[in-house]
């Protein structure tokens, strides 16, 4: 039996993770994760899902690790430690420690993958629509008619474009920030050009980026270039590919400083190198969590523990240097647990998505999106984004895993 057929159930999970961001329980609670948990179970019960015994033992050491930062603040400091965001990140994660024993072939792979483009497709046209209605003065967001007790809460879905602006960002209608709308549409475009070819609709996606007005799915673009830049030149051995390269950014530099649209990122730049503007969303974003990790470093106790979890705790670098922080992955876990509880978490995502040194298209893929991830989005507790990395690595598997 071919692996479409034996993950039907894993492409709806990536579609439910998609295309359900925006449905909440009383807007604390995805309901992408309850339908997620019945179905892996199902997985795993089925036996399409084995424990992998190295990922399990690293996951162990990373929640002990989590365990015991925890209990020392609890214990021996003042600060605030909420019990229900270690929980939920031990439901989130757990689910990293099984590997699917099934080989995939690429044709199977290519089939899943342009289902993924094709619903993506609809999303970059719900964009665009967003944008293009603002002409004429209609700002449409259909999901927001939703009831209150079904939308999600802290998240900033349909914001304007700048401070004053009466146009919108696109979110494009189903993604809980435009941020991630622009995320998915880079994920869409590095899918059409290493697996699907369906080279027409990667316009598409391209201005449901620029309609997002967000860099974030430009960041996993960038390292998806240069991934493929440096898999050409040392294949073809050729200081073409190098020039080549060059000549994109160029066009691209270009781009950012003849048009509108470059003239409005580029008048972003100062959010993320001029400290003097400590509430802009790029250099909360970038620049406030390598301040907080230094905040952290001139403290033994803060370096080796961190200051607890739950977002509450942020206020601790807002009382002490006064800026607000939306940490990406890593500084997150660093910020919440230590040192140690970093260490292995950096392990547990290395062991769980790098397979081999190599530039197949696969690892090109999850690396990008991998990076996407870690670094341009504060996902740590996202189970929606955190579940669509795990499943898109399960549709990479080119090789029957071994459960060691």
């Amino acid at each position: 039996m071919s692996y479409l057929s034996n993950g039907r159930l894993l492409l709806f999970l990536i579609l439910i993770v998609i295309f359900t961001q925006r449905v909440w329980v009383n807007g604390y609670f995805p309901l992408s994760f309850l339908i997620f948990y019945i179905i892996f179970i199902l997985l795993v019960l089925k036996g399409k899902m084995i424990i992998n015994k190295n990922r399990f033992l690293i996951f162990i050491f990373l929640i002990l690790s989590i365990i015991f930062s925890s209990g020392y603040n609890i214990f021996f400091s003042t600060r605030y430690t909420s019990l229900l965001s270690i929980l939920y990140f031990f439901l989130i994660y757990i689910t990293f420690i099984f590997s699917s024993p099934i080989k995939i072939s690429l044709d199977d792979r290519v089939k899943v993958f342009n289902n993924i483009c094709i619903l993506l497709l609809l999303s970059a046209f719900g964009g665009i629509l967003q944008f293009l209605l603002q002409y004429i003065n209609i700002q449409f967001d259909p999901l927001s008619n939703l009831p209150a007790v079904l939308s999600p809460k802290f998240y900033n879905i349909f914001p304007f474009t700048a401070y004053m602006s009466a146009w919108h960002k696109s979110n494009g209608i189903i993604f809980l920030e435009p941020s991630f709308f622009s995320q998915f549409m880079a994920v869409a475009l590095i899918l059409e050009i290493l697996f699907v070819k369906k080279y027409w609709r990667i316009p598409f996606y391209i201005f449901g980026i620029i309609t997002s007005y967000s860099g974030s799915g430009f960041i996993s673009l960038i390292i998806f270039a240069l991934l493929i830049g440096i898999r050409k030149i040392i294949l073809d051995k050729s200081i073409k590919n190098a020039i080549i390269l060059l000549m994109i950014m160029f066009l691209g530099i270009i781009v950012l400083t003849k048009t509108q649209y470059g003239e409005y990122i580029i008048n972003r730049l100062p959010e993320v190198i001029n400290f003097s503007q400590a509430d802009s969303s790029g250099y909360i974003r970038f620049f406030a969590p390598i301040h907080a990790i230094l905040v952290l470093l001139n403290n033994a106790d803060t370096f080796l523990f961190g200051i607890g979890s739950g977002l509450d705790n942020f206020k601790y670098f807002e009382e002490e240097i006064k800026y607000p922080i939306n940490p990406y992955c890593i500084a997150q876990i660093f910020i919440y647990f230590g040192i140690i509880p970093t260490f292995f978490y950096i392990i547990f995502i290395y062991k769980t998505f790098i397979r081999k040194f190599i530039l197949s298209d696969e690892n090109i893929l999850i690396i990008s999106v991998l990076f996407m991830y870690l670094f341009a989005s504060g996902a740590l507790l996202t189970p929606n984004i955190v579940f669509f990395i795990l499943l898109m690595n399960y549709f990479c598997n080119t090789d029957t895993h071994d459960v060691r």
